[in-house]
């Protein structure tokens, strides 16, 4: 899990970026995703493999740069966290713009206000604007910092630096475990709401309209989830979908209407195969795993599964962990690395 690795594709387009300020000095925004076309001998060939020196959980496009989380696995935080951006405009050489390894007084000394050596492993990566919504793991608590990555672009100004904006810890938490007691995958509803499912510790509710002070605003019990060990949400619009994650063959799910943030209604449930964390594209969700399963929840008290494929398809996979979807695609990678 400590790299990243680029194959190639008939033709990679270009990602487009939005330039928005943040609360610190600007910069121009990176140069982005090449538009390159490489002949069909090429096609499924690795183009360049990066070791980062860290475990990867997930990485981002951001303003024209690669954002890379990174940590240790099984859970990641505790001191072993890390954040880099990689030009990656030249596909086969990406370069390394900013490394928070670079700066250990400032990104790697504990109690700093810019610290990132509790970033917990993180499934999947919460943008909104400039700022980045980064799980933390730390030794005897857990919760979240909100990182200002909109100053980035030149490492040579210290002024342009990614700046932690705020950290929360979620109240009376206990010591978190490789697996529970922090979220792997919070979500950030508009900007303003993280709903943050930390397994047995139930959903943590959090108004961030001040960023530099967020406030919890409900805490809902793993009693008041169906007794369910959930790890990931995924917010869109004002449906939140939580599943469980990570350790299990199957998962389970459960569908929240949060139009009122501080009191989420359940609206329906659903379950199916899983591969280690399951994924939202459009109205579904796909767990990811054998069989491979849609279940769509286009009306949310009525979810529709249907199976994708099983048996010989993805018998080819070792261990099929995750999915993301992509211009009607659906790409599934698995364990110890293909795709």
């Amino acid at each position: 899990m400590a790299h990243f690795w680029i194959a190639s594709a008939r033709s990679i387009a270009r990602f487009s970026t939005l330039t928005l300020l943040g609360l610190s000095a600007s910069a121009a925004d990176g140069p982005g995703f090449p538009n390159v076309d490489y002949p069909p001998s090429t096609q499924g060939q690795m183009l360049v493999t990066t070791d980062t020196g860290k475990a990867i959980s997930g990485v981002a496009m951001h303003r024209g740069l690669l954002m890379v989380p990174m940590g240790a696995d099984h859970g990641g935080g505790q001191g072993a966290g890390a954040m880099a951006f990689y030009d990656i405009s030249t596909i086969t050489n990406p370069i390394a713009v900013f490394d928070s390894r670079n700066h250990n007084s400032v990104y790697h000394t504990s109690g700093g206000t810019n610290f990132l050596g509790n970033l917990a492993e993180a499934h999947h990566i919460s943008i909104s604007g400039n700022y980045v919504l980064c799980s933390e793991r730390g030794t005897s608590s857990s919760g979240f910092c909100i990182l200002d990555t909109g100053p980035l672009y030149n490492d040579e100004d210290p002024n342009t630096r990614p700046q932690v904006v705020s950290r929360y810890v979620y109240p009376n938490g206990s010591a978190p475990t490789n697996y529970d007691g922090f979220s792997f995958a919070p979500a950030w509803q508009g900007s303003r709401y993280v709903f943050a499912p930390i397994g047995s510790g139930g959903l943590q509710i959090v108004d961030t309209a001040n960023l530099a002070a967020p406030v919890r605003i409900k805490l809902l019990t793993r009693s008041e989830l169906s007794n369910l060990t959930l790890r990931a949400g995924v917010a869109i619009g004002n449906l939140l979908i939580l599943s469980t994650s990570a350790v299990e063959t199957t998962f389970q799910a459960l569908i929240l209407d949060i139009s009122d943030p501080a009191n989420p209604r359940q609206l329906g449930s659903f379950g199916g195969a899983l591969g280690y964390q399951g994924t939202v594209y459009g109205s579904s969700f796909y767990g990811g795993g054998n069989p491979l399963q849609r279940h769509d929840f286009t009306d949310p008290a009525n979810v529709v599964t249907t199976t994708l494929a099983s048996g010989t398809a993805l018998n080819l996979f070792d261990r099929p962990e995750y999915a993301f979807g992509k211009d009607e695609y659906l790409f599934v990678g698995h364990y110890p690395g293909a795709t």
